[in-house]
């Protein structure tokens, strides 16, 4: 900020006009050193009250939508500026209130008999200030600020002190705009110079996320789906076995006549994502050793910066437990048919668990803020991401758990411990069903938090097949139970039509 002795001094009107283009091109100056408008707009009230003289107390409020904001004021009581600042814009709001308002010069020459002010009179009592003069600063009709003089006596302004007032609220229009464009160019300046680090740096964490999400990931690149990377979980899934490099075909040569290469290559030639479920698959883990295993996946293509596809995104997850299960139930359905056990439940339980659904994930930022929702969770909620970033995500929760739900994730924010609970997810069209949810940390190099991820897996089935199962297995036993007595029953009477075949012998 200026020192007085930089100040324009109390000069004859005959003499303010080239004072006061001093004071301009100052402020012009301060702007391109790189001064705050803060700093620019309190010199500008000095320099204006040094012209003005007389006691002249100088103002400057910035508009903020339908307020007015302390933008400088250097002269006037500290209380008094912070009592007015945020304002509303109104006719009957003051002289820079209705300034703003009308677009037009308003004059008070007499706070004590000016409607206008009847809200702020003990404001403007309690400071000792009784005039007030009100210049709006517009730009195309839209207003930007206000440039007011405040004096502690009544009185009115001559013409040389409204071409003061006036020519100063130019002056306060240019430094606004001017700031306005600086500060633009400055930002436009800034992201130019770290958008290529911004690029990279969102390439590495989608690396991360990948390396670290719970479900199993790979990126696939080109026609021949060379792997380019491969998470644990992925790794795990299909065997610790040479990958990266590799096409598919050579790193899976077993998979050959399973569907899966030509399901690969329609996805790369169409564009069109693909969604597997249920699949099976049979894998080679070592020479003439096979596992057979069931998975849910997506075929996702991916495209580079001129939207031409250059690869393959694969989201795998492993069903194998969930379709022997279904199987082991059918079987002892068919054995146990004999006991006839509610039909109807029986079959919905069944059909339940035959529909088998792809995980939903997301990410968050350390906070909670979540910032991303992979498409089955729109396709399962039904929602948008206006509706669900942030905390939106509450909406879906069945009310009466939504608070063991909170607590349970704050805890793992606070914490940074990993997150795992059971509970409900409403459907899109209303229906809740359950989900077990594990949320992992993503950290740094240090060991900070820099985002979580979360993963939903529909476990509904799964805890209706547990159900059934032990349904089932009671109703053997009990079945068993009868047979062993009926055994007993029959070989006791053996026994007696014996006994009394010998008697009569």
């Amino acid at each position: 900020m200026q020192s007085s002795e930089s100040m324009p001094t109390t000069r004859s009107r005959s003499e303010s006009g080239s004072d006061l283009l001093d004071v301009e091109k100052h402020m012009l100056t301060m702007l391109a050193q790189g001064d705050s408008l803060r700093l620019v707009l309190e010199f500008f009230c000095r320099g204006v009250e040094a012209l003005a003289g007389s006691g002249a107390l100088a103002s400057v409020l910035l508009a903020d939508g339908d307020r007015l904001r302390h933008g400088a004021a250097p002269s006037l009581p500290a209380a008094f500026n912070e009592a007015i600042n945020g304002i509303a814009i109104g006719p009957s709001v003051g002289s820079c209130g209705a300034a703003a308002f009308t677009g037009q010069t308003v004059i008070t020459e007499d706070i004590h008999h000016d409607a206008r002010w009847a809200p702020f009179l003990e404001l403007a009592t309690a400071h000792g200030l009784r005039a007030c003069w009100a210049v709006p600063v517009l730009a195309e009709a839209r207003i930007l600020a206000t440039v007011a003089l405040y004096y502690r006596e009544a009185r009115a302004p001559s013409a040389d002190d409204l071409r003061l007032v006036e020519r100063g609220a130019l002056m306060v229009r240019a430094a606004i705009e001017r700031h306005a464009a600086d500060t633009e160019r400055a930002v436009l300046l800034a992201r130019a110079e770290r958008s290529q680090h911004q690029a990279e740096a969102e390439r590495e964490a989608l690396r991360a996320f990948i390396r670290n999400a719970p479900g199993a990931l790979c990126l696939l690149r080109g026609p021949t789906h060379i792997f380019e990377f491969a998470n644990p979980a992925y790794m795990r899934l299909v065997g610790d076995r040479p990958q990266l490099g590799l096409a598919a075909r050579e790193a899976f040569p077993e998979l050959a006549g399973q569907g899966f290469f030509e399901l690969l290559d329609g996805v790369y030639a169409s564009g069109e994502a693909f969604i597997g479920t249920e699949l099976p698959a049979k894998l080679q883990d070592a020479p003439g050793v096979y596992r057979d295993i069931f998975v849910n996946f997506v075929y996702q293509p991916t495209r580079d910066a001129a939207g031409t596809i250059d690869g393959i995104a694969v989201y795998a997850h492993e069903v194998t437990e969930f379709v022997e299960s279904r199987k082991a139930i059918a079987q002892a359905l068919e054995r146990e048919q004999e006991q006839r056990l509610a039909a109807e439940s029986a079959q919905a339980l069944f059909r339940a668990l035959f529909d088998s659904m792809p995980q939903l994930g997301w990410t968050a930022r350390p906070d909670g803020f979540i910032e991303f929702y992979n498409a089955g969770w729109y396709e399962y909620t039904g929602t948008t991401f206006e509706e669900m970033q942030g905390w939106g995500w509450r909406t879906v929760h069945d009310p009466d758990l939504l608070d063991a739900v909170i607590a349970r994730w704050q805890h793992s924010l606070d914490t940074g411990t990993p997150f795992e609970m059971e509970f409900p997810l409403r459907r899109h069209d209303g229906v809740f069903r359950m989900f077990l949810t594990r949320i992992n940390p993503l950290r740094d190099t240090s060991g900070q938090v820099v985002r979580w991820v979360g993963v939903n897996t529909d476990i509904e089935d799964v805890r209706a097949a547990r159900a059934l199962s032990d349904a089932v297995a009671e109703q053997s036993r009990e079945a068993q139970r009868v047979l062993l007595q009926m055994r007993s029953e029959k070989e006791a009477a053996e026994r007696q039509l014996a006994a009394l075949l010998r008697g009569k012998d």
